[in-house]
This record gives structure tokens, sequence and C-alpha cells, in this order.
């Protein structure tokens, strides 16, 4: 586990939460199991660049609905 790998996990991990998404409502929508995206936010493994888009556009997409309500 490196210090980039951890910084990528705190970041998912604080978008996650900042779109009020549960580790399962993140996992299914970039079609990870759940324990994988634990395991990137803890920094046990490191999201490849393709997943990382897809969480972003995930997220990014959350928290445009959230901001309308």
């Amino acid at each position: 586990m490196n210090e980039f790998t951890c910084y990528v996990g705190n970041q998912i991990k604080s978008y996650r939460k900042a779109a009020r998404l549960t580790l399962q409502q993140l996992g299914d929508a970039i079609h990870k199991s759940r324990a994988t995206v634990c395991k990137y936010e803890s920094g046990e493994i490191s999201p490849d660049l393709e997943t990382l888009r897809e969480k972003a556009y995930s997220l990014e997409k959350k928290l445009r609905a959230e901001a309308k309500h």
C-alpha cells in the first residue's frame, strides 16, 4: 500500500460519502463488488484508470442530483 493508493482511496471515500452512497450503491454503479470498493477506499488495492473514470462519473451524477434538491 503506497501513499498514492491511500490518497486515492481517501478521496473515493470522501466523495462517496458526500454523494450519500453506500459501498454497495457505488459498487453497483461501477460494476464492482462492495468488497472491491471497500478495498479501494482502504488502500488495499488500486483502481485502474477506467474504474476511476466510472467512479468519477457516478459520483458527479449523484452529487448533481443532490444539489438540485
